[in-house]
């Protein structure tokens, strides 16, 4: 029950029990009143009578008394009247019946014993009556007693008004009352939903309107303690809105990833570099198992299983995830618990950094390095072997000069002639790759050069079966970069893109701008390369090819030549679809154009 309709019934119910106490007291003053009354009307009556009775009742007129009794009746309450003799029987009565009957009892006892009136009271309501008992005595000498019975209905009448009347009072008050109640309870209660109000909309984290409560009593105070309160609290409030916002900036500017799960390892936040690294929207990850998101890594289990005996620490560790798009990248990945107030594990939160292009920079880097090892040692072992390997092909010709055409030792000496210049090209090949001259730049057409390298592999190749398509862009701008070295890198290129298709098949090339460099990709539809292969592509001396038909030394040096111009050469393939290898060159200040 509300507060309005309790202090309501409350007042009611004190009106009501106030008419109660206030009619029961007027009733009961009043009866006392009116017996007193009543009981002095009847003695006074009785003494008149035993004065008047005294002389007729001397002389034994008994006729005189009987009419005086029947006088007395008439106009009033006497219901009955009597004089009794000193033994008791009956001399005069109001009813002629009764003269000479017996009626001595406890009234005339104490009556004649006694030498005033004697009064008694019996029955109730409208069947109440008083007896007055009036001794009649002469010099002391008791000749009788006089007998009054007189109704009291009248008395109980006037008490019935009586009680009526204050019904009716209580009823005007109790009315009366009611609207004092409702007008004082509306006075209290009316800033009481006020402030409830308030409280309503402050729950709901409105916080504008003020308190309108102006009063000058409790509930005016109690008014201002709340406003107070609620600008204490809309400060508060504010505070932790510009905390959490700051907070939340600073989680959604972090470059690394972070995730957090619950007790459940469902997860529960993802911030936009996790979102990006792992390829996910927010909706497809709220709520749902990390197992199926981030794997299931023992680091994961521990962090939960570690709150034992200790504090559970955070645990760190270098792995691999695959993405939405089921690409795989190599991540550092920390995971530290999260614990309630009681100290227990109730969550984790894991940070995710991809380290994927670092650790192929780090690949890239330890790869230049053993090239550039091998490049010394190719350099040392080839001037060792120039020489004599010069005076092996020029002995060799200079015998076969002299020997005659029909001559059997012309064939092995042609063969180790053969073999000599062989050997010669790869120690050309080694110079040539130990060397790594230092470019001469200048401003150079990377679509001009792409072309005139594939023109002489098809001049080299008249019956070719294989296509070559461009898809060259026309405003691709000009770099500086040395033209003779770069056209070695894209014929060497699309030289082992063409014999990766064993004769027939398509190389495509490509070339667009990226960003401040340009970048030109030869694709081919070949054989591509086994994954365990694909890492070893630029290694010197590396060859899928058959015995007698390369060095191994191209991709190498197109290596050493690009990173030479500051650039990068990569390679992705899959094997049995084709290959890729794609170029890129920075832009020189020309193609920049006006900064």
């Amino acid at each position: 029950m509300r507060l309005f309709p309790k202090i309501l019934l409350l007042i009611l119910g004190l009106l009501i029990l106030l008419a109660v106490v206030l009619t029961v007291v007027e009733v009961r003053d009043e009866t006392r009143q009116i017996s007193s009354l009543v009981e002095q009307k009847g003695t006074q009556v009785a003494r008149v009578l035993s004065v008047s009775a005294l002389p007729h009742l001397v002389n034994r007129d008994f006729g005189t008394l009987n009419a005086l009794l029947h006088e007395t009746q008439r106009g009033s309450d006497l219901i009955a009247g009597a004089l009794l003799g000193p033994d008791g029987v009956i001399l005069a009565h109001t009813d002629i019946d009764r003269l000479g009957d017996k009626g001595s009892d406890d009234l005339f006892l104490q009556a004649a014993a006694g030498e005033g009136a004697v009064v008694q009271h019996w029955g109730s309501g409208s069947e109440a009556v008083m007896a007055v008992g009036a001794p009649v005595r002469l010099r002391g000498d008791m000749l009788g007693v006089l007998r009054l019975e007189f109704s009291e209905a009248a008395v109980y009448q006037s008490l019935r008004s009586t009680v009526l009347r204050g019904i009716g009072v209580a009823a005007v008050a109790v009315v009366v009352g009611s609207l004092l109640a409702f007008a004082a309870s509306g006075l209290i209660t009316r800033p009481i939903r006020q402030l409830t109000a308030s409280a309503g909309r402050i729950a709901r984290g409105d916080m504008t309107h003020p308190i309108a409560v102006n009063r000058g009593d409790e509930i005016g105070e109690l008014a201002a303690a709340f406003q107070t309160m609620t600008e204490s609290l809309k400060r508060t409030f504010g505070d932790l809105v510009r905390e959490k916002r700051r907070t939340e900036a600073i989680v959604q500017s972090v470059p690394d990833g972070m995730v957090a799960v619950d007790a459940g390892r469902r997860v529960t936040f993802m911030n936009p570099a996790a979102l990006s690294v792992l390829g996910f929207s927010a909706d497809e990850v709220l709520g749902r198992p990390c197992v199926e998101i981030l794997g299931n890594p023992p680091c994961v289990a521990d962090c939960f299983l570690a709150g034992g005996n200790g504090a559970p620490s955070a645990r760190r560790e270098e792995m691999g995830l695959i993405t939405k798009t089921g690409r795989p990248i190599r991540v550092i990945k920390t995971v530290a618990p999260l614990q309630d107030e009681d100290g227990r594990v109730a969550g984790a939160v894991e940070t995710i950094r991809d380290i994927t292009q670092t650790r192929r920079l780090e690949e890239k880097v330890r790869q230049s390095e053993r090239l550039a090892s091998v490049g010394k040692l190719a350099a040392g072992v080839a001037h060792e072997i120039n020489n004599p390997l010069s005076a092996v092909i020029g002995i060799s010709g200079v015998l076969l000069r002299r020997l005659p055409a029909d001559h059997a030792d012309r064939v092995p000496l042609q063969e180790i002639s053969d073999y000599g210049k062989r050997c010669a090209r790869i120690v050309h090949d080694l110079l040539n790759y130990a060397r790594q001259m230092p470019p001469e730049k200048r401003s150079t057409d990377m679509n001009r050069l792409v072309r005139e390298s594939v023109q002489r592999i098809e001049r080299a190749n008249p019956d070719k079966r294989f296509s070559v398509t461009f898809d060259l862009d026309p405003s691709l701008p000009e770099v500086l970069a040395d033209p003779y070295q770069m056209e070695q890198v894209f014929f060497n290129i699309v030289l082992n893109a063409v014999q990766s298709l064993n004769g027939e098949g398509e190389v495509r090339i490509v070339s667009a701008l990226d960003g401040d460099r340009i970048r030109i990709s030869v694709i081919d539809n070949g054989c591509g390369i086994p994954p365990e292969n694909r890492s070893r592509v630029f290694e010197p001396f590396f060859t899928t090819k058959p015995q007698g038909t390369g060095t191994g030394l191209g991709l190498s040096i197109s290596y050493g030549i690009v990173s030479g111009h500051g650039g990068t050469i990569d390679v992705e393939s899959e094997e049995g679809i084709g290959t890729c290898f794609t170029v890129r060159l920075p832009l020189s200040p020309i193609g920049r154009g006006p900064v």
